[in-house]
C-alpha cells in the first residue's frame, strides 16, 4: 500500500521534479514508500559451548539458556488481514533452533568450523530462516540472540 511520507532528499532532485517552488525547505519533499509490518516472535534454547581462542573463563565448557528473538517484516497483509501466521513464524524458527538445544554447540555444524559466538549464532538462524521464509513481501529483518538477561548480539543485512 503507497501513502506519502515526509523525508529528506537532495535540493537537485527536488528542481529536477520541478517541485521547488513548493516547499520552503526544498530538501524536505513528500515522496512515495510503503507502509511495513513487523512481526517478533521470542523463543530459546539451552546448549554448552566454549569459544575458540579465547583467552579467558569462555575459553572453557560453560552453557546458557539462550534467548532467540526474531524480527520479521511484511509489506502487506493476506487476504484475511495477516502479515505472515505466527504459527509458521514459530514452527520454522523452532525447527531449526531445536537443532541446537541441549547440545554442546561446537560439535553442531556450522559450528564445529565457526566459532560459537552469539554474533555467529544469530548470523546462523538469520540465514536459515531467511531460505525457509523469505518470499516476495516478507523478509528476515533481524535476529537477536542473547546469551543472557543482559548481553546480546544482533545480526541483519541491508
Amino acid at each position: 500500500m503507497d501513502v506519502l511520507c515526509a523525508g529528506a532528499v537532495d535540493t537537485q532532485s527536488v528542481a529536477d521534479w520541478g517541485l521547488a517552488h513548493r516547499f520552503s525547505d526544498p530538501r524536505k519533499v513528500a515522496y512515495r514508500c510503503n507502509l511495513m509490518y513487523e512481526l517478533i516472535i521470542k523463543t530459546g534454547f539451552s546448549a554448552a559451548h566454549n569459544l575458540r581462542g579465547y583467552e579467558g573463563e569462555c575459553e572453557r565448557l560453560h552453557g546458557h539458556n539462550w534467548k532467540v528473538e526474531v524480527v520479521v517484516q511484511a509489506e502487506r497483509l493476506n487476504e484475511i488481514d495477516i502479515a505472515l501466521d505466527f504459527k509458521v513464524l514459530k514452527k520454522e524458527t523452532n525447527a531449526i533452533v531445536d537443532r541446537l538445544d541441549h547440545r554442546y554447540l561446537n560439535e553442531v555444524p556450522p559450528f564445529d568450523r565457526l566459532n560459537t559466538t552469539a554474533e555467529n549464532i544469530a548470523r546462523h538462524i538469520y540465514e536459515e530462516l531467511s531460505r525457509r521464509l523469505n518470499a516476495p513481501g516478507i523478509r528476515v529483518k533481524e535476529v537477536r540472540v542473547w546469551e543472557s538477561d543482559t548481553a546480546c548480539a544482533i545480526y541483519h543485512e541491508g
